[in-house]
């Protein structure tokens, strides 16, 4: 937990953890360090919620599109 510390006393003003299976750590690492946590799952989920009721959808341009075989092997 000393990496959190030294995070926070260098400035950080949040907390992002990258995977899904430190989520039942965020609220004890909230409390703890007096640091919003952002947990990815959880705010996917209620970014997913929030855009559904607008119609958003996925992207049709094709613009992340997986790259070609013959792309890959220039």
């Amino acid at each position: 937990m000393g990496y959190y510390r030294r995070a926070k006393d260098r400035g950080a003003e949040s907390i992002v953890l990258g995977c899904a299976g430190m989520a039942d750590f965020a609220r004890d690492l909230e409390a703890q360090h007096g640091l919003p946590v952002v947990e990815g799952v959880g705010a996917a989920i209620g970014l997913a919620g929030r855009l559904a009721p607008l119609g958003a959808n996925t992207s049709r341009s094709g613009v992340r599109a997986r790259p070609s075989r013959a792309h890959l092997l220039r």
